[in-house]
């Protein structure tokens, strides 16, 4: 980003081009196509080593806008169980809650549930988890939680395909995280096996020191 400022005359000011570069990731925050994640810890990049104090003070109240206008309560519907009772987000309170979509034919998915295994064992007692399967054959996802020994709920999206643009599914495996009290904390959650592990249990460390 810094380079291709860099190219323009009106940008050869290092002061102009960090005040440019800081404008720009606002913009990025709220485009579907760039992680928040990445937005906020090039944010922080540029917070350590910018010259300016003034910039750094910018920096500073800009992430905590952005946090707290990504902050928004997870707007609860109801699954389904393979025994047909009925489950929302609010059955998941006091906990972290990472809640993971899939379908039973995704292998991609299975994968991510694989590592969910590890990181349930690790901290039980820390977290709820949840598997919101979007097979369209509810047979197929009885099937499936026949099929797999998962020690943590395994619900089915009972046909609600207002869900993928409510909670912004476009692809799978997709994971969300909501905190404690049903806040959504982050919308996109990164897969447990690029990143997402790690993230998580350096949260759940924290919050018990």
């Amino acid at each position: 980003m810094d380079n291709a400022l860099g190219q323009d005359t009106i940008f050869h000011n290092e002061k102009m081009r960090e005040l440019a570069a800081i404008v720009l990731l606002e913009d990025f925050f709220y485009k579907k196509e760039y992680s928040k994640d990445n937005v906020l810890s090039l944010l922080d990049e540029l917070e350590r080593k910018t010259k300016f104090e003034k910039h750094k003070r910018i920096i500073t109240r800009l992430k905590t806008n952005l946090q707290q206008n990504e902050k928004e309560v997870a707007r609860d519907v109801n699954f389904v169980k393979a025994n047909e009772d009925s489950v929302n987000f609010r059955n998941y309170r006091g906990r972290y809650l990472l809640v993971n979509f899939f379908r039973s034919d995704c292998l991609a998915c299975i994968l991510e549930m694989d590592v969910m295994k590890k990181l349930i064992e690790q901290h039980e007692n820390d977290i709820f988890l949840l598997s919101v399967s979007l097979d369209d054959n509810f047979k197929d996802f009885e099937n499936f939680v026949r099929s797999h020994d998962y020690s943590w709920d395994v619900v089915h999206f009972a046909h609600k395909y207002k869900i993928r643009e409510l909670y912004d599914i476009p692809t799978i495996p997709r994971f969300m995280l909501i905190g404690p009290e049903g806040d959504l904390i982050e919308k996109f959650f990164p897969k447990l096996t690029k990143g997402g592990l790690k993230k998580i249990n350096e949260l759940l460390d924290k919050r018990k020191h």
